[in-house]
């Protein structure tokens, strides 16, 4: 009989540990959701301004904020974009909002980008001779190869030949 009283309070011990353990995690759940709410309506941290780019090298972290986003993209755009080799011909979309690509003195379309580009979003990898022919928004071709790249000012481009191309 003793033995029932023992199983009955361990059963018990055993019922309060778990309530106690859901209302510790109820209380630090309950915690973030205040601190999140403070921050955001102190302006201490607000998410809509704070990171857009984040790339990390060398243990290095580099950080594009919205505000300053808007002054360094280009006022231009490409319509299309088509890489073109012996074997493909694959679509490149640059103008993703979520990749900041077009940004004024940045070099696109060297060989190591298309590279990168390729592999990294259409896992195919780069052939040693190809063709990139973009149509601009003024509806003009343009056809480089992998010796050209392009560098992109706030109003307009510039198709770098290979002893500019990086």
């Amino acid at each position: 009989m003793n033995y029932i009283y023992y199983i009955i309070i361990i059963y018990f011990l055993y019922l309060s540990r778990m309530n106690i353990l859901f209302k510790i995690l109820t209380c630090i759940a309950k915690t973030k959701i205040c601190c999140r709410t403070y921050l955001k309506n102190n302006d201490v941290y607000n998410e809509k301004d704070i990171i857009t780019f984040n790339y990390s090298t060398n243990n290095k972290n580099y950080y594009i904020f919205k505000k300053n986003i808007s002054s360094i993209l280009v006022n231009y755009g490409f319509l299309v974009i088509e890489y073109v080799d012996h074997n493909t011909s694959i679509n490149i979309d640059i103008n993703n909002p979520k990749c900041f690509y077009m940004i004024t003195d940045n070099t696109i379309f060297d060989y190591d980008f298309v590279k990168w580009y390729l592999l990294k979003f259409h896992n195919y990898k780069v052939a040693n001779s190809y063709e990139i022919i973009i149509i601009d928004d003024n509806a003009e071709t343009i056809k480089i190869n992998q010796t050209n790249s392009i560098t992109l000012n706030k109003d307009n481009y510039h198709v770098n030949t290979e002893e500019c191309a990086s």
